[in-house]
C-alpha cells in the first residue's frame, strides 16, 4: 500500500513540474538556488580555502619551529666537524712536538700559545717562527697577570726558549760556544734586570758594540732598559748546552736595544748528545758478590759500537741476562771509566752469532761523563 501511494505522489510531481512555465517566479527561483549551490564547489574557492590553511597560525608556528630545529640541526653538525678538526690537529701537534723531544709541560705552553693565536690548524705554528714570537708578549703578560714569583717566571722563559729552539733551530749536537759571538742571529735570549723583570728578546745582529736585540715587550716596558742597565742573560742551544752570562744595556733606540758582549760566560747543563757511532774496546765483567771473599770476577770482551754520556750499544759473542747487572771498563782519551750498567733491550744476529746490547749507565761519574761529552764533540767536529 505504501508503495503505491509512493509512485503516485512521485507521478503528480513530475507531471506538476513538465507543466510548469520558465517564465514563472517558481522557476526562476528553482535556477537561482542551484547555481548558488554549485558555487560552492568551484576550483577557486578550494583554492582560497587551501591558502588560508597554509597562512593558518597554527601552521606557521609548526613551520617556524621545523627551521628552528633544522637550524639547529645543521649548527650541531657544524661544531662537531669542527671540534673534531681541532681534536686532530692538536693530536698532530702533540705527536710533532714528541718527535722533537718537547716534554709535556712544553707542549702545554706551546698549546696556550696556539689558543692565543686562536689558530685552526695548530700544527701551523712549527712551519713559521713568527707566529711564535707574535705571542711571546701575550704569555708572558699573562703570566704576570697571574702572579707568578721569580722562579717560576724564569722558568717559563727558559721552556719557551728551549721550545722555540727545538722547533726552529733543532739538531742532534752542536759545538759548544768558544766565545759568545758565535752566538747565531735569531737566537732567543731571556734577560733579567736587578729589579727581577724578565724579557724575551731575539738577537738580530752584531754590532762592534754588542748584540742588536728586538724585546718582545709593551713599549711602556722597554723604560726600564735605560743605557748602562745591569743585566743577567741566559739562554739555551739546541744540541749544546745551557749558557748564562753577565752584561749592561749600551743603547735603547729605533726599536733596537743594544746589549754589550761579555768575554766571560758560563756553560751549564749540557744537553745529551745522540748514540754516535764509535768503536771502542771494553770488559764487561760480573760485579762481586757482597759477603764473598772477592776473587776474580768472570769477565769477557766486547766493543762499543755506540756511546753517549748515558747510554752505549754493546757488541759481544756472549749471552748477557737482562736480571743481572754488570761492570764495564773502557779508557776514552786515556782516562779509565768504570761504570755499572743496567741492560735495555737486545739483538741477537744468529748468522754471525753476534749480540748487541742497549745498555745504561748508570753510576758514571761527572767527570766520567764531561770527558765522554768532549770526546764525541772532538770525534764528530774535527
Amino acid at each position: 500500500m505504501a508503495s503505491h501511494f509512493g509512485n503516485t505522489f512521485s507521478l503528480i510531481d513530475n507531471f506538476r513540474l513538465e507543466n510548469l512555465s520558465r517564465d514563472t517566479p517558481i522557476f526562476g527561483r528553482a535556477i537561482e538556488l542551484s547555481k548558488g549551490f554549485a558555487s560552492v564547489f568551484t576550483p577557486d574557492d578550494y583554492l582560497q580555502n587551501f591558502i588560508s590553511g597554509i597562512l593558518s597560525p597554527i601552521l606557521l608556528l609548526s613551520l617556524f619551529a621545523l627551521f628552528i630545529w633544522a637550524g639547529y640541526r645543521i649548527i650541531q653538525k657544524y661544531q662537531r666537524a669542527e671540534n673534531l678538526e681541532m681534536l686532530q690537529g692538536q693530536q698532530l701537534l702533540l705527536f710533532k712536538t714528541k718527535q722533537l723531544g718537547i716534554t709535556q709541560y712544553q707542549y702545554k705552553i706551546l698549546k696556550g700559545i696556539t689558543d692565543i693565536l686562536h689558530l685552526e690548524k695548530p700544527a701551523e705554528i712549527l712551519r713559521d717562527p713568527l707566529l711564535f714570537e707574535r705571542s711571546i708578549i701575550r704569555f708572558l703578560a699573562f703570566a704576570t697577570k697571574m702572579g707568578e714569583n721569580k722562579e717560576s717566571f724564569e722558568s717559563i722563559c727558559k721552556d719557551l726558549i728551549i721550545t722555540y729552539e727545538k722547533i726552529y733551530h733543532f739538531v742532534d749536537i752542536r759545538k759548544p760556544l768558544s766565545e759568545l759571538r758565535e752566538l747565531e742571529v735569531n737566537t732567543l735570549i731571556a734577560i733579567e734586570t736587578n729589579e727581577g723583570n724578565f724579557f724575551i728578546c731575539k738577537i738580530r745582529s752584531q754590532t762592534r758594540e754588542g748584540f742588536a736585540i728586538r724585546v718582545f715587550s709593551m713599549a711602556k716596558d722597554l723604560e726600564r732598559l735605560t743605557p748602562g742597565t745591569d743585566l743577567r742573560v741566559f739562554f739555551w742551544r739546541s744540541g749544546d748546552a745551557e749558557y748564562e752570562f753577565r752584561s749592561i744595556v749600551i743603547d735603547n733606540d729605533n726599536g733596537d736595544t743594544i746589549i754589550q758582549i761579555p768575554n766571560d760566560f758560563t756553560r751549564g747543563h749540557s744537553v745529551p748528545h745522540p748514540l754516535v757511532d764509535i768503536m771502542l774496546p771494553c770488559t764487561v765483567s760480573n760485579p762481586p758478590v757482597p759477603g764473598t771473599v772477592e776473587g776474580t770476577p768472570e769477565s769477557f770482551p766486547a766493543d762499543i759500537f755506540k756511546l753517549n754520556e748515558y747510554e752505549a750499544i754493546i757488541r759481544c759473542s756472549s749471552k748477557l741476562d737482562h736480571a743481572h747487572h754488570y761492570i764495564i771498563d773502557f779508557t776514552v782519551n786515556d782516562f779509565a771509566i768504570r761504570t755499572d750498567m743496567q741492560i735495555l733491550r737486545e739483538r741477537f744476529i744468529a748468522d754471525r752469532k753476534i749480540y748487541y746490547f742497549n745498555v745504561k749507565f748508570t753510576d758514571l761519574s761527572e767527570a766520567g761523563k764531561t770527558v765522554i761529552g768532549n770526546y764525541i764533540i772532538n770525534h764528530l767536529f774535527t
